[in-house]
């Protein structure tokens, strides 16, 4: 069955070749790099699969994020550029 989440049941479709986020799975550290348009900056939300934002923040280019304190688990990560949002599953060990 699909779980809806709060505020994810409307995303549109993606041009996913806008972000490059690595390694996933990941035990520590995750880096996240806009693959297009690098004068628009974008914004990142990592959330649990509760709907509750763990952490956001504004993207230009890349950024690494330390998920060395989150416990083991499944999280989602949402990227927004412009119009454009993109909804990744990231896999903490």
């Amino acid at each position: 069955a699909v779980q809806s989440l709060p505020g994810l049941d409307m995303l549109s479709p993606v041009d996913v070749s806008q972000w490059n986020v690595y390694p996933n799975p990941t035990n520590g550290n995750l880096t996240i790099s806009m693959l297009t348009d690098l004068q628009q900056s974008g914004s990142l939300s990592l959330m649990n699969l509760q709907g509750q934002e763990i952490m956001s923040r504004t993207v230009s280019e890349s950024t690494t994020l330390d998920l060395s304190t989150l416990s083991p688990g499944i999280y989602l990560l949402v990227l927004e550029k412009g119009e454009s949002r993109q909804v990744q599953k990231i896999f903490r060990q």
